[in-house]
């Protein structure tokens, strides 16, 4: 009997009958001869036209009649969708938004960073650092002689940029370009109101905020408006141009990107507060601080948000992107943050409850991680520190100064101090760094050349008023902003 089965199924196999005839199961599957119609049973050719008929083996038959979706099947199919899902979820907000990549371009790639003998932006370039290395184009250098001294009328916060021969400034109701050799006004033209921003050039335009909620380019040689964009609220926002996106803040808790050269709209972020000073770029990533002590990290390109990093107290500073970090004064500390860092959504949200359990001793619940991004903090003072100045950041320091009048050189990547300078003023502009070394203006009247390395001072001028806006450098000269509306050069 088991040799004869073997054969059976062998034969069964081969889609053959056995040779001692077929199972009584097999004898009673019939079917219909496909050539002729007859009727005939299991077999390879139909006894009446000899036509081969198209019976499977059993076993194929079988794997036909199996369940497509069965309980293992479906299980497992879930569970690798959930996972997909989750990793989506995960991944999506940092997905580039091809919306805004393909069908919202700008037509130029103009920058506004500034070229060896100019100035052409609040803080020098668009990632902020305020420097002039040494060897790009830095010939000379300021020995603390008052070159010429211009009043323009009362005070605002419009910092001066410089290019081809020409300061240009906001002032009091008007934009003013004046000549750099000899500080005579160039042209003036009339504005609805005090100009608190800086100017910005690129690419043959002349950029700036006003408070009558418009952003406009003009002619630099001229004045004349080229095209205007109305913003939600006023602007206190340096303008930055980047790869032909031409970039500010305004009070409507709104980041802008407009074409720079047509002041079309290329994308809005909306953040949690009012947006008053300048967002830096660099690298593809923007750092936008508002009033309620947030950074927020965006793709500059797209406007998509990466991280916010939270704080207690406000920014009025701009941040500093180098190093890959980003360096910002709030709340009177300065902070460094990781400025490729990303928050996964709700990834806060998990933090703050895991900190409230934490708070409450819940057992088993260990201390919380720290926010997400944060690499180190200064606090010179503790809590009650000073910093309020945006830092200048060289490749090996990180400049800043507070209200105290000191200044501190601190390492970029660990925070940790390695200098101090003490001046005759609280220091609230920024501090620019020439080569190796780095001038500060304070709120005394007073401006310092300091050895960059060491912390030891050069050379002192006494130009009378205080000093709270940036300064400016382009061949030589230090062109300076004081309280009281006039505009200084220093060679």
């Amino acid at each position: 009997m088991t040799l004869k089965n073997g054969f059976l199924r062998l034969n069964r196999f081969l889609g053959k009958a056995s040779a001692t005839g077929s199972s009584p199961r097999e004898s009673s599957e019939a079917t219909t001869c496909q050539n002729c119609g007859e009727a005939i049973s299991r077999t390879r050719r139909c006894p009446a036209c000899n036509h081969p008929t198209n019976f499977l083996p059993r076993w194929a038959m079988a794997g036909r009649e199996r369940r497509l979706i069965t309980r293992r099947r479906a299980i497992v199919s879930g569970v690798v969708l959930a996972a997909l899902l989750f990793v989506f979820w995960l991944n999506y907000p940092f997905l580039p938004d091809y919306g805004v990549l393909l069908f919202h371009q700008p037509t130029t790639e103009v920058s506004s960073k500034s070229v060896p003998g100019s100035w052409t932006m609040a803080g020098g370039d668009p990632g902020q650092r305020k420097l002039i290395p040494a060897g790009a184009g830095l010939n000379a250098l300021p020995a603390g002689r008052l070159k010429w001294s211009v009043p323009t009328g009362e005070g605002t916060r419009s910092g001066p940029v410089v290019a081809d021969g020409r300061v240009y400034l906001g002032a009091y109701f008007r934009m003013l370009a004046l000549d750099a050799e000899s500080g005579e006004i160039a042209w003036s033209q009339s504005a609805s109101g005090p100009i608190q921003t800086s100017p910005g050039l690129a690419g043959g335009r002349l950029y700036a905020g006003y408070l009558d909620h418009h952003v406009r380019a003009l002619d630099p040689d001229t004045g004349d408006i080229l095209w205007e964009y109305r913003a939600g609220d006023i602007i206190t926002s340096s303008p930055l141009v980047h790869d032909g996106i031409l970039y500010f803040g305004a009070w409507d808790n709104r980041q802008y990107a407009l074409d720079a050269l047509t002041g079309e709209e290329i994308w809005i972020y909306e953040a949690t507060e009012k947006i008053g000073s300048l967002s830096p770029v660099s690298d593809g990533i923007m750092a936008v601080p508002d009033k309620g002590g947030r950074i927020h990290l965006l793709n500059a390109r797209t406007g998509q948000n990466r991280l916010v990093f939270r704080t207690p107290k406000s920014t009025i500073a701009p941040p500093v992107i180098a190093h890959d970090h980003v360096y910002f004064s709030a709340g009177g500390q300065l902070y460094a943050i990781d400025a490729l860092e990303k928050e996964v959504p709700g990834q806060y949200q998990f933090k703050r409850v895991w900190a409230q359990l934490w708070l409450w001793q819940v057992p088993g619940v260990s201390r919380p991680a720290g926010q997400q991004g944060g690499r180190w903090r200064f606090s010179p003072d503790g809590a009650d520190s000073s910093i309020v100045a945006s830092p200048a950041v060289s490749n090996t320091r990180v400049y800043v100064g507070d209200l105290n009048g000191r200044l501190y050189a601190v390492d970029p990547l660990s925070g940790k101090e390695l200098w101090s300078f003490q001046a005759e003023g609280g220091v609230y502009a920024s501090p620019l760094v020439a080569g190796s070394t780095v001038y500060i203006a304070t709120q005394h009247g007073y401006v310092y050349a300091i050895d960059g390395s060491e912390g030891r001072e050069l050379w002192k001028l006494k130009l009378g008023k205080g000093v709270n806006e940036p300064m400016a450098f382009a061949d030589g000269v230090l062109y300076i902003r004081t309280a009281d509306g006039s505009v200084h050069a220093v060679e």
